[in-house]
């Protein structure tokens, strides 16, 4: 078990940078009470200490109200008090990276851009599945996310095993997490270094904290 609380994870990958196309997938939950301050963020950088906040060359896709994390969520209660988050109406989902000091973002926005993802929260939060692709181009980097879809005020909803994990971790098209959120445009990323080769998670909130169950990438070329 993973828990992040205003913290940030790294960790190598397998096959280092050598890398078109990946998939990072997550099994988690959010926990605790408290207001969200911030962000949550999933991309790749580089290795040593090349985190978000630092001179670093990072590529991330963003879940929140303004890019690059930052800013506060809005939260969505149900009528089986499971919650949601998500941004404002400016938009939710970002394609961001950064150069140095640099920081590139997308457009907020996207296809069905103006819908909340569902994440578990309370005392026995449901875990839930996201998953990001994150594909390189010349200078640039393009990425769609999957989650599970904001639709209802009393959803049908079930805790995802950790063979639905792996099933959509695998699944060009995932089984579980079926609605799909593609950030506009592409980000820019001239200058940046190629050697992108470790997994980075950033969840900006001391309480409630972030639970993850699970993390994987796969490698799709």
């Amino acid at each position: 078990m993973l828990v992040l609380g205003n913290e940030q994870f790294i960790r190598p990958m397998a096959f280092g940078s050598n890398w078109n196309r990946i998939r990072i997938c997550l099994r988690y939950c959010i926990y605790g009470t408290g207001t969200f301050i911030g962000g949550l963020g999933v991309g790749v950088c580089k290795s040593g200490t090349q985190y978000h906040g630092s001179n670093s060359d990072m590529v991330y896709y963003c879940c929140n109200a303004a890019a690059d994390p930052a800013t506060t969520f809005l939260i969505y209660r149900s009528t089986l008090d499971r919650y949601s988050f998500a941004g404002t109406t400016s938009g939710y989902h970002f394609c961001s990276a950064k150069v140095g000091n640099t920081v590139y973002n997308t457009t907020p926005g996207g296809s069905n851009a103006g819908q909340a993802v569902f994440n578990g929260i309370g005392a026995y939060p449901l875990r839930f599945l996201m998953a990001v692709d994150i594909i390189r181009g010349t200078s640039t980097f393009t990425m769609d996310s999957y989650f599970k879809e904001n639709t209802s005020s009393a959803p049908s909803l079930t805790d995802q095993t950790q063979a639905s994990f792996f099933n959509d971790l695998e699944n060009p098209t995932p089984a579980q997490i079926t609605t799909q959120f593609t950030p506009a445009g592409a980000t820019g990323y001239t200058g940046g270094s190629g050697l992108l080769d470790c997994v980075w998670i950033r969840w900006m909130n001391t309480s409630p904290v972030l639970l993850i169950s699970d993390v994987g990438v796969c490698r799709y070329s």
